[in-house]
């Protein structure tokens, strides 16, 4: 999904903003936290083509709602769920495997239960 040279920011979220090989480390690190329980829900999906090259668009500007409910422990032995909404905004570019992100920004724009 995404370019070999792809940077993504986790920060609005309390992550990182890195590169693809430190993200996945940070992503595998941190995950386990939310136990085998959540959802990713994406939609309203939009596309505006902004490269051309030689008549070809070869760039797109993606911008994806998203809702992310998940299950944490509370520290008392129980657990509560905490939910995340907001918007991916990507930079797709078209490749020779086809279409990857080169740049991802999640911008949180609602949580709720932290």
């Amino acid at each position: 999904m995404f370019t070999p040279d792809a940077q993504i920011d986790y920060t609005e979220s309390g992550g990182v903003a890195a590169d693809l090989p430190t993200v996945k480390a940070w992503l595998a690190e941190n995950l386990p936290a939310f136990s085998t329980r959540y959802l990713h829900s994406l939609g309203q999906v939009v596309v505006d083509f902004t490269g051309s090259g030689s008549g070809v668009r070869d760039e797109a500007d993606v911008a994806a709602y998203f809702h992310n409910p998940m299950v944490i422990a509370d520290g008392q032995g129980g657990e509560r769920v905490v939910e995340v909404g907001g918007v991916y905004r990507h930079t797709f570019v078209r490749t020779e495997a086809g279409w990857r992100s080169r740049r991802l920004h999640e911008q949180v724009v609602w949580t709720r239960g932290f």
